[in-house]
């Protein structure tokens, strides 16, 4: 079916949303198209996609310091860190362990985004007394 070839499997078996369309001719709404749109479980992609693994953040709230840390052979990631209104204040690019002095920052919320490479991204939220 279409363009693409499943040998003997259809994976694009799961409906995610059926759509309709309507039109209103001559004082009355006439049904026009309908469209369903389906989904695979199955990963069709080449691109291998590895995790973070174990990541810890720690002291979190953090006064002096903050300390981000994950278990794994990951090389080469970007750690970046926003302020409450979605501006970077801070990006870096680490291996396993950084630290950020945080002593110099106004008390608030921050948040994190941990990124690299064919891996996952890991956010979250950083609490600055």
């Amino acid at each position: 079916t279409g363009i693409y070839e499943y040998f003997g499997i259809n994976p694009f078996n799961h409906m995610l949303l059926e759509y309709s369309e309507f039109s209103y001719q001559n004082d009355a709404w006439a049904h026009s198209t309908n469209t369903k749109y389906y989904y695979s479980p199955i990963e069709i992609s080449n691109v291998e996609i590895n995790k973070l693994g174990d990541f810890n953040i720690y002291p979190n709230p953090a006064t002096e310091h903050v300390t981000l840390e994950w278990v794994g052979d990951i090389q080469n990631l970007d750690l970046k860190i926003f302020n409450n209104q979605g501006k970077i204040i801070l990006r870096k690019k680490f291996t396993n362990k950084t630290t950020i002095q945080t002593s110099e920052l106004p008390a608030g919320i921050y948040f994190y985004k941990v990124s690299g490479a064919n891996i996952s991204q890991k956010s979250g939220k950083i609490i600055i007394k």
